[in-house]
């Protein structure tokens, strides 16, 4: 009977101590190269200022999203115990926009995304910090910049057509 129990409490330890299946999501911090999994990038949005080509004097407006080279991430595995079949759409090779898995474990996990989206630009002039005045804008690529509140509190020309 003690022989039972010890290896009874023996397959116990061995089962925790390998644990279920999960998934972990995890920022790489720069440089590092080593990390396994999937590697993909936050997207970050950027204003698109195009000349309309019917009329010289109107402009076009659009949001694209780019890779956030700084905000790069990994999809780690684990299958455990259990089996787990994932899932993962990478859009253009490095935005991850949509993520499945299947598990044999009765355990509830859930992996969140967060991206940013945004609907609309009240006014499409910035304000220069040094002097206040409002400047035009020109046909070129604008990061998007935001303050701690996620709210957007400018824009920076990284491009000029």
């Amino acid at each position: 009977m003690k022989k039972a129990f010890c290896f009874m409490a023996a397959v116990l330890f061995v089962v925790f101590a390998v644990g279920c299946s999960s998934v972990t999501i995890k920022k790489v911090a720069k440089g590092d190269t080593t990390t396994e999994g999937l590697r993909f990038y936050r997207p970050a949005p950027y204003l698109v200022v195009t000349k309309d080509t019917a009329k010289d004097t109107s402009l076009t407006y659009k949001i694209i999203y780019l890779p956030d080279k700084s905000e790069e991430y990994t999809i780690q595995t684990n299958a455990g115990i259990g089996t787990v079949e994932n899932t993962y759409t990478l859009t253009d090779g490095w935005e991850l926009t949509n993520y499945t898995d299947k598990r044999d474990t009765k355990i509830t996990e859930a992996v969140t995304g967060a991206a940013g989206m945004v609907t609309a630009l009240a006014t499409l002039k910035s304000v220069h910090e040094d002097d206040k005045t409002l400047q035009a804008i020109t046909p070129g690529i604008y990061a998007l910049e935001f303050d701690e509140n996620g709210m957007i509190k400018g824009i920076k020309q990284v491009i000029k057509f």
